[in-house]
């Protein structure tokens, strides 16, 4: 794990939405090294449970935001936070049973255009057409403002620009409202930890979101990145431990991790990784292999068609990149695997 890595998507952060305090996504990467070097750097903290805001708590922060939008009433009592968002009536009269002096947030549908890898709002997200739901009634809710989130590893500024536009919307029809007022605006996740869409967000996401906000009443925004800043911290060194030909003639080998382990993001978050062998020279033949996990599962499959040295052999290891978001985090000790040494680099 580089912390250096971390530092420099702070200073990205920093330098294109200087104004857009960033609430780090607690589920992306839960490794106490990351969250105590972001909260060094000025973060916050998006929060889903109990267990994530006390790891918060653990390394001295309480800048929380409980952004689960559909919460138990004993984790709600647990949590002993104000900030929470929900995106149903029944949740926020739950948040006003339970919660002492809340500041609740109402996360909206928007549509993600198509544009998002993983998208959110098949089970996310208040319509603007039920809004009349949450102003029609006396005395009237208090709600302390807005969230959004255009769907995970997005990378098109038309989904953002979409989703701008419907908080107008909610705005408007709030507007004569005296249950709404606009305190907080928090902009979501879904920015991207590839370096190579880099350039994207400073030339071209970054001042559409920098532009919006400005034309916006909110007191403060927030956002909640989370691989924007875990994604390319991580590095995997991993050993083969097994090779052969299967029956249909493709060449496999066996690593020592699974589908069930640091590769969890392969069921769970599309992961489309680079292996490359560090144990052969560069010049070796290349043939196309798949990659099996160490479970006893045959569904434990990492990856098809990866090109890699014909004579890859037990106890050669594989390098993989850019595997902190969503990896670690899910991880189980399914057939009784441990999880891997983590070494923590300054550098």
């Amino acid at each position: 794990m580089s912390l250096q890595n971390i530092r420099n998507r702070l200073h990205l952060w920093n330098e294109c939405l200087p104004a857009i305090r960033p609430h780090y996504a607690v589920k992306c990467n839960n490794l106490p090294p990351v969250l105590a070097e972001l909260q060094k750097g000025g973060c916050g903290f998006d929060c889903a449970s109990v267990q994530e805001i006390e790891a918060v708590r653990k390394i001295g922060s309480s800048d929380i935001i409980y952004a689960n939008p559909c919460k138990s009433r004993r984790e709600l009592a647990q949590a002993k936070v104000q900030t929470v968002t929900f995106d149903s009536l029944p949740e926020l009269m739950k948040i006003y049973e339970v919660v002492k002096d809340p500041k609740p947030i109402l996360r909206i549908f928007v549509d993600d255009k198509g544009a998002s890898r993983i998208p959110l709002n098949k089970k996310f997200g208040f319509h603007i057409r039920d809004v009349g739901q949450l102003k029609y009634r006396e005395p009237p809710f208090r709600i302390h403002g807005i969230a959004f989130h255009v769907g995970s590893d997005c990378t098109s500024a038309r989904a953002y620009k979409s989703a701008f536009d419907t908080v107008r919307e909610f705005i408007e029809s709030f507007w004569n409202n005296s249950g709404f007022t606009p305190e907080l605006l928090d902009i979501g996740g879904g920015f991207s930890g590839n370096p190579a869409n880099d350039a994207f967000f400073r030339n071209e996401l970054a001042p559409l979101i920098r532009e919006e906000v400005r034309t916006l009443p909110f007191q403060t925004v927030i956002s909640e990145p989370g691989r924007f800043f875990a994604e390319n911290c991580c590095t995997l060194e991993v050993p083969v431990i097994g090779r052969k030909v299967l029956p249909d003639g493709t060449r496999s080998i066996t690593i020592d991790e699974s589908v069930y382990g640091v590769f969890s993001g392969v069921l769970f978050d599309g992961f489309n990784l680079n292996f490359k062998c560090i144990t052969r020279k560069p010049y070796s033949e290349m043939l196309q292999h798949t990659i099996f996990g160490r479970t006893c599962d045959s569904a434990d499959v990492i990856a098809k068609d990866v090109w890699l040295p014909k004579e890859i052999d037990d106890s050669d290891i594989l390098k993989v990149s850019n595997i902190g978001a969503y990896s670690w985090v899910s991880q189980s000790n399914f057939n009784g695997f441990e999880a891997p040494t983590v070494t923590v680099l300054q550098t």
